[in-house]
């Protein structure tokens, strides 16, 4: 016998010409709430929660079916958001400046493919961000959306692809729900499954217990909907050692 368990999941459709204040406002507050988030980025869609919420973080990594040993790249508004959570040098500081446009617009990226760099985090959010580095992947994003969302926050929020680890991006929302349902649970000795929902009835006669397996599908909290988005994930420029900078995603 399966049971099968949804999480529910909001999902708001979207125009990324014409944002509406309603929609950003719920936006933000899922987000302070603690909730997950699928969400068009500056790049490809998403998922997204305030990056000092440990809870949501691992809620991200579940969804994705991730290596918590495997970082996650965050967003920020500013480069004076991104040095009060990174140490930046002033070397460091004139090649970011290289790759900001408008300063007094929030220190958005130039034109050109968006770029994440790597810095040396101050330890200010939460370590399940990258559990074996003192290190964080860092943006300032290329979308009026995500900075308005950032300020309104005032905290980075995580910026991971929207799929299952290791599978191909997912470029629209239709269909989310099904894309990641889980598997059945393997059943383990004795007639029982790994299912944390499982649970069994020893029968009067002896004879081996039934078993009900429960599926779990967990998914986004809320759902962002902007259509079909085919762009790139973003270029990643290694800067810990200004003097030795490697790109490690072009």
């Amino acid at each position: 016998m399966t049971k099968i368990y949804y999480i529910k999941m909001k999902k708001i459709k979207i125009n990324l010409k014409k944002i509406k204040k309603t929609e950003i406002d719920l936006i933000v507050d899922y987000l302070n709430r603690g909730k997950v988030i699928a969400y068009p980025t500056d790049t490809i869609y998403g998922l997204g929660c305030l990056a000092t919420n440990k809870k949501a973080i691992n809620k991200i990594y579940r969804i994705k079916k991730r290596d918590k040993n495997l970082p996650l790249l965050i967003l920020v508004s500013s480069l004076s958001m991104l040095k009060k959570y990174c140490y930046v040098s002033k070397k460091q500081e004139d090649y970011l400046s290289a790759w900001t446009s408008d300063v007094r617009a929030g220190h958005r990226m130039s034109r050109g493919k968006p770029v994440s760099f790597i810095l040396k985090g101050r330890g200010l959010l939460s370590n399940e961000l990258a559990k074996n580095s003192a290190n964080l992947a860092i943006r300032l994003p290329k979308n009026d959306l995500l900075i308005t969302i950032l300020k309104k926050v005032n905290v980075p929020i995580v910026s991971t692809s929207l799929n299952i680890s290791g599978k191909k991006n997912i470029n629209n929302l239709d269909n989310l729900e099904k894309y990641f349902k889980n598997p059945p649970y393997p059943p383990c000795q004795g007639g029982r499954t790994n299912s944390p929902f499982a649970s069994a009835s020893r029968r009067r006669d002896g004879t081996p217990p039934i078993v009900r397996r429960e599926k779990k599908t967990e998914l986004p909290d809320l759902a962002v909907d902007a259509g079909k988005i085919i762009n790139l994930p973003s270029k990643i420029i290694d800067i810990i050692d200004i003097n030795n900078i490697k790109i490690l995603r072009n």
